[in-house]
């Protein structure tokens, strides 16, 4: 993965409100997969759509000067740190697959403000913060929980979306064991292994006799 280059802005009304806006590129890992998401653009002039979300939300601004930055570090947003890779992207520490978020559909929400159906719609809205996208296939893309299900499936880039950003609201972030305490888990899983073995072994000799 390059990193964002050239940005897909989202193209809604409300989004070309000044500071309002942040592109909507779908970070890829080689094999297609979308395991991490870009926060900022290559140059750090550009917010993902997740970041510049998840700012507005809290009525906070990021520090720019974590930005502009191009060493692996957190970035940071009030006093809340974001763990980023090199390339300024968060690993998603995904809710589970495609579904999980509820979705709404449009004309059930048109139908409701054509009726002044105001219950319904703060049901469906309030207290929430909500994505607007498309269940379009062509915007799907495979992520972790490919094959969670039967059949493979792949997660609409909008709930990709809703994944980082209720991620950044929660502070729920993936973080990579230190080195010593990996190697040290793989020792003793493969101690429990070889026990286990012996273990299984000694019983089937128990039971020949």
């Amino acid at each position: 993965m390059t990193g964002v280059q050239t940005c897909a802005l989202p193209i809604y009304l409300l989004a070309n409100a000044q500071q309002q806006i942040g592109y909507a590129n779908i970070t890829l890992d080689a094999d297609g997969f979308v395991r991490r998401q870009q926060l900022v653009s290559n140059d750090g002039a550009a917010e993902s759509l997740a970041a510049r979300l998840f700012a507005l939300s809290n009525g906070q601004a990021w520090n720019k000067a974590d930005f502009a930055s191009g060493k692996s570090a957190d970035l940071k947003i009030g006093d809340r740190a974001i763990p980023l890779d090199k390339e300024k992207a968060m690993e998603i520490a995904y809710y589970g697959p495609a579904g999980t978020f509820p979705r709404i559909s449009m004309i059930d929400a048109l139908r409701a403000a054509e009726a002044n159906d105001d219950a319904t719609l703060k049901k469906m809205f309030e207290g929430k913060t909500v994505l607007v996208g498309t269940l379009e296939t062509s915007d799907h893309q495979p992520t972790p929980f490919y094959r969670a299900t039967t059949e493979p499936q792949q997660t609409p880039g909008v709930e990709i979306h809703a994944n980082v950003v209720a991620a950044l609201q929660e502070g729920r972030f993936l973080l990579h064991a230190p080195a010593a305490l990996t190697l040290l888990l793989m020792i003793l899983l493969a101690a429990l292994s070889a026990t286990l073995a012996r273990w299984s072994e000694s019983d089937r000799k128990s039971t020949r006799l």
